[in-house]
């Protein structure tokens, strides 16, 4: 099992990862912030909705790991959101790939979906 407590340079590694086996084109960031996250939900309040959503079947534990919910430290909040830019140019992305990482690609892609 992996830490609790993710790392921005350990999520870079993973974005690094994706671009490598999809390519720049093929990849973009969806950060699925949560209301029942670290941060800014207590672990109970947390560990009660995890349970009622397991127990509605709208959650598998297959699929979804119990509370608390990390995001990487300099991410972990909406508001940081923008530190992201930064650290993908830091670690050598380009503006233009940045660009595309942050929305360029799934912008494409609803426009080729729903033309």
């Amino acid at each position: 099992m992996g830490s609790n407590d993710p790392s921005l340079d350990g999520y870079i590694k993973h974005v690094d990862h994706v671009v490598s086996l999809c390519g720049i084109d093929h990849v973009c960031i969806g950060m699925d912030y949560f209301e029942y996250q670290a941060g800014v939900a207590d672990d109970a309040t947390a560990k009660s909705v995890y349970d009622y959503l397991l127990e509605s079947g709208a959650w598998s534990a297959e699929d979804y790991p119990p509370p608390p919910w990390n995001y990487p430290l300099g991410i972990e909040m909406p508001e940081k959101f923008p530190n992201l830019t930064h650290w993908l140019l830091k670690n050598g992305y380009s503006e233009h790939n940045v660009e595309k990482i942050l929305g360029l690609n799934i912008l494409r892609i609803f426009k080729e979906v729903w033309k």
